[in-house]
């Protein structure tokens, strides 16, 4: 199985907890088999191309966009992954699509319909859960839109934890069989600490 995951974050451009997601992901992935693109904007260094055993990883230089409207930008640099995703699939399609949030919802929608595959999106976070239940403004509702319609395209909507499936029926009427609860799980050292002296120093520190 070949899968194209689509995400705003991916090493060395981390800026919350999805980007350290999909970083883990992708190796746990490639365990069962899968060969995984990545395909994500250049935001803040890294090669423009990496490929080694089953992954490739395309990070997409987005020409700057005079703009303070950020899903403005957003819209605009789905239109360059969109074009990387053409051009590394020359002719062929992967197995399914994996998006995560509203930032990469429009790529994946598209491409989803333009090959025919099945589209899976994470949901992380919700716009109307970061504003307590409510949605202040246009971007807001914009977001909030984006977010239903990533729902309802998506075969299966993925979350990492229970409360979060709750907002997802609530927020957007997903059908509970279409959710599916996947913990996040991330790569942890067996030994995150050099020496004895400085498991001793956060012990001092926090025990």
């Amino acid at each position: 199985m070949h899968v194209l995951q689509i995400a705003w974050e991916y090493p060395p451009h981390i800026v919350g907890g999805l980007g350290r997601h999909v970083a883990d992901l992708v190796p746990a992935l490639i365990e069962h088999d899968v060969t995984v693109t990545v395909i994500t904007p250049q935001l803040r260094g890294g090669e423009s191309f990496e490929r080694q055993q089953q992954i490739t990883i395309c990070r997409v230089a987005i020409p700057p966009l005079d703009t303070d409207d950020f899903p403005g930008f957003v819209h605009h640099a789905g239109r360059h992954l969109e074009h990387a995703a053409h051009a590394l699939f020359p002719g062929g399609r992967p197995d399914l699509i994996h998006v995560h949030d509203w930032l990469t919802a429009e790529v994946g929608i598209t491409l989803k319909h333009h090959w025919r595959v099945p589209l899976i999106a994470t949901i992380h976070a919700t716009e109307r859960g970061r504003g307590r239940g409510d949605l202040n403004g246009h971007r807001a509702q914009h977001i909030n839109d984006l977010e239903w319609r990533l729902t309802y395209e998506a075969w299966r909507v993925i979350v990492c934890s229970h409360f979060m499936a709750r907002q997802i029926r609530e927020y957007f009427t997903t059908p509970p069989d279409k959710i599916d609860v996947i913990s996040n799980g991330v790569h942890i050292p067996p030994q995150p600490f050099e020496t004895p002296a400085e498991w001793v120093a956060f012990r001092r520190r926090f025990a």
